[in-house]
C-alpha cells in the first residue's frame, strides 16, 4: 500500500519533466507536482527562509535538466537536507563527473538516482530467476532508441539505465566496486559495447546507443545456452528449460511510483563508489 500524497518539485521544465510528471499524475492523481525552469530556480533566492521552507515542504526535488545545469542545481541544493533525485546522465565528461562526486561527498541532502527500471517488477523477477537458475553466468543487454539530444550523445541517453541495473546486480550478489572490471569492446560517437565483469559471478555485456527503434532487452546465458530473456518495453520475462519455455507478462507502468515509494520509505544508501566507477568506465 502506498504512502499518502507525495509532493514532487521538478527542476527543469523540458519535455522529460512534462512526460514524467504526466505519468505520475496518471497513475496517482493524489500526487502534487510542480515544475520550475532550472534557470529560474538558479536565480531564485535559495538562501531565503521562505524559499528553504518551500523546498522542505516537498518530498522530493527531481532535477531533470541537462548535466551541466544539473550540476549547478545540485550545488545549490546539496546542503538543505532535502531528498534529491538526479536524472540521467550524471555527467557528459570525466571532469564533470568528478564535480558531481565532490558535490555528493560534501552533501547533507539525500541524493538518489532516477532509475525506475531498477524498481520494475520485471527486474525484480529477473533477479529472482538469476538466483533460482544459478547456472547463468553471462548477461547481454541491448538498449537504445532514435532520440537525438543536442547536449549529449545517444550513448549517454541510454546506457545509464543499465549502469544502474549492474549496480543493483552487484549489490544483490555482494560484489564490491573493487571487484568490478570494465572493458570497452567498441565505441563510436553513437554506440558503445562494454563488458562489466562482476567478480567471479557474472559477465554483463551492454550494447547501448542509437537504434532505429526503441529496444530494451536482456538475455541470460549459461555459457552458450540461453536461459532467461527479458523485454523491458513489453514487460516480458521468459525462462527456458530443456523441454519447455515459460513466459510471464509483468506490469511496467508502475516502475516510477515503485521507485518514489522506495526512496520515501527506505531512504537507501546508494553505492556511489560503484556508480561513479561505472560511469568512469564509459567516459574515460
Amino acid at each position: 500500500m502506498r504512502s499518502p500524497k507525495s509532493k514532487i518539485l521538478f527542476v527543469g521544465d523540458g519535455d522529460w519533466s512534462a512526460k514524467v510528471s504526466k505519468l505520475i499524475l496518471n497513475q496517482d492523481p493524489s500526487t502534487s507536482v510542480e515544475i520550475i525552469g532550472a534557470r529560474d530556480f538558479l536565480t531564485g533566492r535559495v538562501g531565503s527562509p521562505s524559499y528553504v521552507n518551500a523546498l522542505h515542504s516537498t518530498d522530493f526535488i527531481w532535477v531533470a535538466t541537462n548535466p551541466g545545469m544539473q550540476l549547478n542545481v545540485l550545488k545549490k541544493l546539496k546542503n538543505i537536507n532535502a531528498k534529491i533525485i538526479l536524472e540521467k546522465p550524471l555527467a557528459r565528461s570525466y571532469p564533470e563527473l568528478m564535480e558531481i562526486k565532490e558535490a555528493i561527498s560534501n552533501s547533507t541532502s539525500e541524493i538518489f538516482l532516477s532509475q525506475p527500471w531498477t524498481y520494475s517488477d520485471l527486474w525484480k523477477r529477473y533477479i529472482t530467476l538469476l538466483v533460482e537458475k544459478n547456472s547463468v553466468n553471462r548477461i547481454v543487454i541491448f538498449r537504445g532508441g532514435d532520440n537525438f539530444r543536442s547536449d549529449f550523445n545517444s550513448i549517454l541517453d541510454w546506457i545509464p539505465h543499465d549502469l544502474y541495473l549492474i549496480a543493483s546486480l552487484a549489490e544483490e550478489f555482494k560484489v564490491t566496486a573493487s571487484q568490478v572490471e570494465i572493458e570497452v569492446l567498441s565505441k563510436t560517437s553513437k554506440n558503445i559495447s562494454v563488458n562489466f565483469k562482476l567478480g567471479n559471478i557474472y559477465s554483463v555485456e551492454v550494447n547501448s546507443g542509437y537504434h532505429l527503434s526503441r529496444i530494451a532487452q536482456i538475455f541470460g546465458y549459461s555459457d552458450l545456452d540461453l536461459k532467461i530473456t527479458g523485454d523491458f518495453l513489453g514487460g516480458e520475462v521468459k525462462f527456458l528449460n530443456i523441454n519447455e519455455e515459460t513466459l510471464e507478462i509483468l506490469p511496467t507502468e508502475s516502475s516510477i511510483l515503485n521507485m518514489i515509494e522506495h526512496y520515501r520509505r527506505d531512504s537507501p544508501n546508494l553505492n556511489w563508489d560503484l556508480i561513479l566507477k561505472l560511469y568512469s568506465g564509459i567516459l574515460n
